[in-house]
């Protein structure tokens, strides 16, 4: 998983025009859906792939 500082979200949330603490939860949250996501696929492999 990604590790996040708060000056680095600070200066991306203020580029997008976002709140840093909205913007910081939203990282978080894809974060762990793409680690799911990854699980996922390693538990239940499928012929097609991802």
């Amino acid at each position: 998983m990604m590790r996040f500082d708060r000056i680095t979200l600070g200066r991306q949330a203020k580029e997008l025009g976002f709140v840093r603490d909205t913007f910081e939860k939203v990282c978080w949250l894809a974060d762990v859906l793409a680690f799911i996501l990854y699980e996922t696929a390693k538990l239940f492999p499928h012929p097609g792939g991802i």
